[in-house]
């Protein structure tokens, strides 16, 4: 089974929501497809209907966005990565600009053996100034080069990409048009006519002209307005204009055609978006697109399914799908007056619309079924996947033959890298630490430093023990004894004589000899310090370490840290091995992750005496198999050259 995971911007009203569910659904059996897609834009229809109307449940990632914000689009990124390592998918084709940019990069960094991008139009000019498109090249460039193919939806688009704008080599693009389920547009079109001029009191000796799009500077809403000005002036028919969709220039456009006298022989009607257009389309007498710039326009392709001929300015894939003066009328750049001249055409003469309309479904019907797609992308799915086996297999053999080469040398690479733990180790939970509150429990061979006093400050004079001698020791300010627990886990203390203080805190011990000497003594106060305290340090280069005495209870992580140097060069920051004895005795793993801000949290756990400190080391493993085989690859080298020079010789 082949597995797609298909990336698309978010799912509006248009070419790549179809052509996205086509190819999610109609893919030959051996085929496995998962749909994910960005959330909903304000001022868009809203499509999801149309992968679930073919049984399709996207997965929906909110946070990719259209519009460039740092923020969201990092945690887009992060969760497309998440997507992929449980997906793990041979194939990640992605659609439109901003799923392309964080689709590929995401799969490029999860070593996905396939990357493919469709571009289902560009922003290289009349979107945004020199600078910004310049960056946008530069991004395309970059991403050109982690793509095994680019899909192009036109030819005109292919050689925009290819030779204009320079984005990707000729050779890696692959033009595949777009493919629809065209056959709902050329049924009953008779009766959806009726329905829709009755709804929208179209008479029948008016003409109406549609234009289908968001309402964007792109669109060229403003231009058409002035092009039916034009027109309105070059003939007396009646005209209804109907604009079908939504966005941030609708309410400028409103204004604007208030202008229009009242008594003016031309009407505005604005629909907001409607999800089936082929209840649309036949009640239409000319559709019209005023675009700057356009991939494969969708609105052309169903006008001519649904027998409607076309006006169109000449851009992007526009003349692959028209037929200039077939199907339709395609004007060069845009100009009111010669667009409005071309609108005239159709308007004046019903024989021509009829002529066109007719020839529109046979021009249409099989060049954009969705069935050519399909078939058409599966050519260059397994094609691109049996190059990729091809060119891991030569790899293969190269690794291999080095890996064996290096085995043969390196069985001292890394040799000093301890306290290593396998991909499947279960850590100690990190939590469960209190970064602030855990302390240091008393245990064997701990020197624990003794002092004893009233709770007034007054020294106890008479507490005295027997030395090593057998004379008496005074216990005073000037002479603070030292004690040892020992391997029984007792402590031989003044007066008191042997106790077990192993497993409390130093807190406890003090509140448990307080007790202990209050029998004794008035108002007892004891001071226990252990002095003995001490951490190891590997701060991540190879077998080195370092042996930190704690002089105080609350020395902290990263204190310990910076006490040892610092963490090596070699050192990753992202895994730093805490290991504390428990209540149990046995040491517990707590791995730490300092090498992003969050953290920051952990970094004032408080260390205790016996804690190791293991900063794991970057495994010089390249190095250090290069120092091994490298006169193995010179002498090979010596002896390829011996042979050539013997060859040419002969």
């Amino acid at each position: 089974m082949i597995k797609v995971l298909r990336i698309i911007n978010r799912f509006n009203l248009g070419g790549p929501t179809y052509n996205v569910t086509f190819l999610s659904k109609f893919l030959a059996e051996d085929f496995e497809t998962k749909l994910i897609g960005g959330g909903k834009e304000e001022h868009e229809g809203d499509a999801l209907f149309i992968p679930q109307k073919y049984g399709l449940k996207p997965e929906l990632v909110d946070t990719m966005v259209r519009e460039i914000n740092f923020k969201s689009d990092r945690k887009a990124y992060k969760e497309i990565r998440r997507i992929i390592k449980a997906y793990r998918p041979d194939i990640v084709h992605t659609h439109a600009s901003k799923s392309g940019a964080i689709g590929r990069y995401a799969a490029y960094k999860e070593n996905v053996p396939v990357i493919v991008h469709t571009f289902h139009g560009h922003v290289f000019h009349s979107y945004f100034g020199r600078i910004k498109t310049n960056i946008y090249k530069l991004v395309e460039r970059y991403l050109a080069k982690k793509s095994d193919a680019i899909v192009a939806i036109s030819h005109l688009q292919s050689k925009e990409l290819s030779e204009t704008h320079r984005i990707v080599k000729k050779e890696k693009v692959k033009v595949i048009p777009l493919g629809f389920d065209l056959n709902k547009f050329n049924e009953n079109k008779d009766e959806k006519r009726r329905n829709f001029r009755n709804h929208y009191d179209v008479k029948d000796d008016v003409i109406a002209i549609g234009l289908i799009g968001r309402f964007a500077p792109i669109k060229n809403h403003n231009g058409f307005v002035d092009s039916i000005a034009v027109l309105a002036e070059l003939t007396k028919r009646k005209i209804k204009v109907f604009f079908i969709g939504d966005g941030e220039l609708k309410a400028s456009i409103q204004t604007k055609v208030k202008c229009f006298p009242d008594n003016s022989n031309i009407s505005f009607v604005f629909t907001s978006w409607i999800k089936d257009v082929s209840q649309v389309l036949p009640g239409l007498d000319i559709v019209a697109l005023s675009s700057f710039n356009e991939g494969t326009p969708v609105s052309l392709i169903e006008a001519q399914a649904s027998g409607v001929p076309v006006v169109s300015t000449d851009v992007g894939g526009v003349r692959d799908i028209v037929e200039d003066g077939k199907t339709g009328i395609i004007t060069r750049e845009f100009d009111a007056e010669n667009y409005a001249k071309a609108l005239l055409l159709l308007v004046e003469d019903e024989e021509l619309r009829k002529e066109m309309a007719e020839n529109g479904w046979e021009n249409v019907n099989q060049k954009f079924h969705y069935n050519r797609l399909c078939k058409d992308m599966e050519v260059l799915y397994r094609d691109l996947l049996n190059k990729k086996k091809i060119s891991m297999r030569k790899n293969l053999f190269i690794l291999t033959s080095i890996i064996i080469l290096a085995l043969v040398q390196s069985c001292g690479v890394n040799s000093n890298l301890m306290l290593k733990t396998q991909k499947d180790y279960e850590f100690a939970n990190i939590d469960s630490l209190n970064p602030t509150k855990d302390e240091y429990r008393l245990d064997v061979n701990d020197i624990i430093q003794f002092s004893f006093f009233t709770n007034k400050g007054q020294v106890i004079l008479d507490l005295t023990m027997p030395d090593e001698d057998g004379q008496n020791r005074r216990l005073n300010l000037n002479n603070t004894l030292n004690y040892v627990i020992q391997k029984d886990s007792l402590v031989n203390l003044p007066s008191v004589g042997m106790v077990n203080l192993v497993g409390m805190t130093v807190r406890d011990a003090e509140n448990y000899l307080v007790e202990a000497y209050g029998t004794l003594y008035n108002d007892p106060f004891v001071q226990i310090t252990v002095t003995n305290k001490r951490v190891i340090v590997f701060p991540g280069n190879g077998g080195d370490a370092s042996v930190l005495y704690l002089a105080n209870n609350n020395t902290t992580l990263m204190e310990a840290i910076a006490l040892a140097g610092g963490i090596a060069e070699r050192g990753r920051a992202s895994k730093i091995k805490l290991m504390r004895k428990n209540e149990e005795g046995r040491r517990e793993v707590y791995n730490i992750d300092l090498s992003t801000i969050e953290g920051l949290e952990y970094t004032d756990i408080f260390v205790q005496g016996n804690d190791y400190i293991y900063i794991e080391p970057v495994p010089e493993i390249g190095k250090e198999i290069l120092e091994e085989v490298a006169p193995i690859v010179s002498l090979i080298s010596s002896a390829a050259i011996v042979i050539s020079v013997i060859n040419a010789l002969q």
